[in-house]
């Protein structure tokens, strides 16, 4: 396994409680991917995590997830993901 795409699914911010995890969950994520270089933040919610050398990043970014009550998809990539580059 190359890597993993993870998004996590943003809740309903209207309600206090659930803003606040969230707010809690970006946090801690923009705190993760300052600690590992072979993250990749594509969005406020999804990263691309290399497993060959972060795998205690997305260990760490799973649990904070359940931690904070947030649901998540993750998609494993056999090889590295090939990007196709546009520029106009």
């Amino acid at each position: 396994m190359h890597s993993v795409l993870l998004v996590i699914e943003k809740p309903n911010i209207d309600k206090t409680e659930t803003n606040q995890s969230w707010l809690a969950f970006q946090n801690k994520l923009a705190e993760i991917c300052k600690s590992y270089k072979e993250i990749q933040r594509l969005d406020e919610n999804t990263v691309l995590i290399n497993l060959n050398n972060e795998l205690p990043a997305f260990c760490s970014l799973i649990d904070v997830s359940n931690i904070r009550k947030l649901a998540y998809q993750v998609l494993f990539f056999e090889k590295e993901p090939q990007w196709i580059q546009y520029s106009p």
